[in-house]
């Protein structure tokens, strides 16, 4: 499923089949930024929950309030271990008579095991892969709304975090709007046996570049931040930047006082347009 449609396109693919890039980083990445990109997400498995209890099973497991969730809606929630650190995360969309879960890359069979493990006596819930059966695409850029909007009028009114099933070339498309680094991002799910034939379609009709999918991320994120910071003026988001800095400083000392052992930090260097220095954990 759409590996040999890539690698027909001319890409140098990963060991998980998905795209680095087709050629020419510097221009997909671009046109990630001025136009817009399709993306294969399949790596980002998807677990389906049905059954009367799904609602209540999964919203004791995670730190959003999933039964809060109207029908079409989504929300990012974490799965904690007791201690509190961070097991798993999710999108978790609310579909029809069914949870979808979208994992973090490759995590999906962690995932699908964690919530068996916690499915407890008298709980009505099945849990379901949707990895084999369905593809994943991701629409990324700030012509993105235009053109889901020329593919099915009304969509642009859609929130975010919220999605809409709709037909695209006689396939049945689950659309959701996500959280986006720059312009707008529709994830699609849809069966997999349409995978290679609506693929191809969006490229025709768009004519988007087929991206990356690992380099292209971080320097987006460097620069939508850096965005941020060149425009904002309000005095809010500028107490919140200097809220975050204070907050760092405090733990870290904390962490001195009380002799733990801190995450190597290091230093990288990044265009002077954007950040002068970035911290990251080695």
């Amino acid at each position: 499923m759409l590996t040999d449609l890539h690698v027909q396109l001319g890409a140098v693919l990963a060991p998980d089949g998905i795209p680095l890039h087709y050629g020419n980083p510097l221009v997909e990445y671009e046109t990630f930024r001025d136009q817009m990109v399709v993306l294969d997400r399949r790596h980002e498995d998807r677990l389906s929950i049905r059954g009367q209890d799904r609602h209540t099973f999964l919203n004791r497991m995670t730190t959003n309030a999933i039964t809060g969730l109207k029908e079409n809606q989504g929300c990012v929630t974490l799965f904690l271990n007791p201690q509190g650190r961070i097991l798993e995360r999710a999108f978790v969309y609310n579909h029809a008579d069914e949870l979808i879960l979208i994992s973090e890359p490759g995590r999906g069979q962690s995932l699908e095991h964690l919530l068996r493990r916690n499915i407890f006596y008298q709980d009505h819930v099945t849990i379901t892969s949707l990895t084999e059966s369905t593809a994943h695409l991701a629409l990324h850029g700030p012509q993105t709304d235009a053109f889901m909007e020329s593919l099915h009028p009304g969509l642009m009114e859609t929130p975010v975090l919220a999605g809409r099933s709709l037909v695209i070339n006689d396939v049945s498309v689950t659309a959701i709007r996500r959280k986006t680094i720059v312009g707008s991002h529709w994830a699609l799910i849809f069966p997999s046996d349409a995978a290679d034939s609506l693929f191809s379609s969006f490229l025709t009709l768009g004519q988007p570049s087929v991206c990356v999918r690992r380099e292209g991320w971080p320097i987006m994120f460097i620069e939508s931040e850096s965005a941020i910071r060149q425009t904002a003026k309000s005095p809010a988001i500028i107490f919140r930047w200097k809220w975050v800095c204070g907050m760092i400083s405090i733990l870290a000392k904390a962490a001195i006082r009380d002799r733990r052992s801190l995450p190597a930090w290091k230093a990288v260097s990044v265009s002077p347009a954007s950040w002068s220095c970035c911290l990251s954990i080695r």
